[in-house]
């Protein structure tokens, strides 16, 4: 995997910081659930996602590139990390169509797009007005520079 663990590190320390913050506001700091969730046909977003999640202990793998994904409803005490590549600057249309199987209620998400070097463009506010459409309230983001596919 040619993402580089020092600056995955020093996002999630950023975003652990960040996520504090929100926590006392929103969540009377006590997260219920953690979910990992992603899109990532070659495995790469799931890499970055998970590598992001670890800082929370147990966090539950909600896989978006499974044809058989079921519904899943989060509330406002759980929390999120939604990952997806961008392709060509945009959020695959297949992702969009998955992740619509899911509902917050309120529930914090922390963004993340992993793209090949070239430019994420639109990608995380596309990805952020189809999770907010769902009833997420995005805390963070990041784009992750990783290797990087289309077929």
């Amino acid at each position: 995997m040619w993402v580089t663990t020092e600056r995955v590190g020093y996002w999630r320390e950023y975003f652990l910081g960040k996520l504090k913050i929100y926590s006392g506001e929103l969540l009377k700091g006590k997260i219920m659930a953690n979910y990992n969730v992603y899109f990532s046909p070659t495995g790469t977003t799931e890499r970055v996602v998970k590598h992001m999640g670890e800082s929370f202990g147990s966090m539950e793998n909600i896989d978006l590139s499974r044809r058989d994904m079921k519904n899943h409803e989060m509330k406002q005490g759980d929390f999120c990390i939604v990952g997806v590549p961008s392709f060509g600057g945009r959020v695959p249309g297949i992702a969009t169509e998955r992740l619509r199987k899911m509902k917050g209620g309120r529930t914090p998400a922390f963004l993340l797009v992993t793209y090949g070097g070239r430019a994420y463009e639109d990608t995380l506010v596309e990805w952020k007005d189809v999770l907010e459409a769902q009833g997420f309230v995005c805390i963070g983001a990041a784009a992750i520079v990783a290797e990087h596919s289309i077929s």
